[in-house]
């Protein structure tokens, strides 16, 4: 019976060492087609969020770190942290409608899915729709890429057709490490 231990003991062992030699020798993953248009994000990112004072609300700048990662289907894996808010979402190309797609959800509940037909350009416009607490609000994004470690996103609120919440984060690349 404890030889038997042993055995399995080493061929536990084995499987491990032979894993970890395995997965040092796989590539690293990369996207294909529409995707390699957005393989600039890969990495870890500086955000800085400018707010301006809206209703009762006084301005606001907030620092945020912000990391994308390839994930299986060829697409990108995201999280965005800042105090005291943090979300986390995927995105990538639908070739079938030729639409580009994000998902996402946050530390308070929401999600939203959002979506936009391909520029062509490096300004990609996005319109999204969010749920939280059983209601339904609407907005969109401008997401300017002005070099492969900067991007800009002017992101807005409607509500009514008018514009209700609105905010511009500058983001700059800090690391190729997505961990």
């Amino acid at each position: 019976m404890r030889a038997l231990g042993l055995m399995s003991m080493a061929v536990v062992v084995l499987l491990v060492a032979s894993s970890r030699v395995a997965s040092s020798d796989v590539a690293p993953p990369t996207l294909s087609g529409k995707m390699k248009q957005q393989q600039y994000l890969v990495g870890t990112w500086t955000c800085t969020t400018k707010i301006p004072a809206m209703g009762k609300a006084q301005a606001q700048t907030i620092l945020a770190k912000n990391i994308y990662w390839i994930e299986p289907g060829n697409v990108i894996g995201s999280y965005y942290s800042s105090k005291p808010y943090s979300s986390s979402g995927f995105m990538g190309w639908n070739d079938s409608k030729k639409l580009w797609w994000s998902s996402s959800a946050d530390v308070y509940g929401m999600v939203g899915s959002s979506t936009g037909p391909d520029s062509g350009t490096n300004v990609q416009v996005m319109t999204w729709t969010n749920w939280s607490g059983g209601k339904e609000s609407m907005g969109r994004d401008t997401i300017t890429k002005t070099s492969d470690t900067s991007y800009a996103d002017h992101f807005g609120m409607l509500q009514g057709g008018k514009v209700t919440f609105q905010g511009t984060s500058i983001c700059t690349k800090t690391s190729n490490k997505t961990m």
